[in-house]
């Protein structure tokens, strides 16, 4: 087989533009594989639907912000930051179990170790 050609951008927007139905068509003109052709009027379609829709999330002014806003908002602050604070204890204290739980195991294998006795020498009958 041949070595596969590498389509431009410039190429890649031609092809999301082009009117002609047949993908087989497009796909001759630039010396491609169709499905290469489909692939990329897949990608632009879901490229243009993403950019209208986050365009159209996008109308109208922003929201007046008033003291009754800024209330929840400073609220709803508040709990988050209090549900961060609960969840940063528990890890601590979890980190703290385990480092005790490491201390238990270092000194009950020191305590293995002291109560080995050394091998002695054998002795010449």
């Amino acid at each position: 087989m041949g070595k596969k050609k590498k389509l431009k951008t410039s190429d890649k927007v031609d092809i999301a533009l082009s009117r002609e139905k047949s993908l087989r068509q497009i796909a001759s003109r630039y010396d491609v594989h169709h499905s290469s052709i489909d692939e990329i009027l897949k990608e632009s379609s879901e490229v243009l639907e993403k950019y209208w829709q986050e365009k159209s999330e996008r109308q109208g002014r922003p929201a007046k912000v008033t003291e009754d806003n800024r209330r929840e908002e400073e609220l709803k602050l508040a709990e988050e930051k209090k549900e961060l604070q609960k969840q940063l204890a528990l890890k601590q204290m979890r980190i703290d179990w385990l480092q005790l739980q490491l201390k238990w195991e270092a000194e009950r294998a020191e305590q293995e170790n002291r109560k080995r006795p050394k091998q002695l020498k054998k002795t010449k009958k």
